[in-house]
């Protein structure tokens, strides 16, 4: 293999994909204020200055994707759910307090179009 491996290898996406913020759209579900998500979030995450816009990167959102979030109830607790809707991806994942205070995010589903499969989507 030589200085990119990935020209090796046949199925590989020419072009490296690239990591940073997301520039997906993001919105609060209906029903529901950002004030009160952002509230939530801010609580779980522990940093008072999170934006909404963060649930894109957390979530892992491509660019072209649009985002919802809303603050559900689970187990006595609330939870901020995070939906992204995609051209080659769909994921569902939620943000809560793990029992020892730290964030946790659980993918709860994640379906990338079989056309995007096995070019780094989705991928952990």
């Amino acid at each position: 293999m030589g200085k990119d491996s990935s020209k090796d290898r046949p199925g590989r996406p020419s072009n490296p994909r690239k990591f940073g913020p997301s520039q997906a759209s993001v919105r609060v579900a209906p029903g529901q204020t950002e004030d009160q998500v952002l509230a939530v979030m801010r609580s779980i995450l522990g940093r008072p200055r999170a934006a909404l816009r963060e649930t894109a990167n957390l979530a892992g959102a491509p660019d072209d994707a649009s985002v919802t979030v809303a603050v559900m109830p689970r187990q006595g607790r609330r939870v901020v759910q995070i939906v992204v809707h995609g051209e080659m991806v769909h994921l569902q994942a939620l943000l809560y307090p793990g029992l020892d205070g730290n964030p946790i995010l659980e993918n709860e589903e994640v379906n990338v179009s079989e056309e995007s499969q096995q070019h780094g989507l989705g991928s952990v």
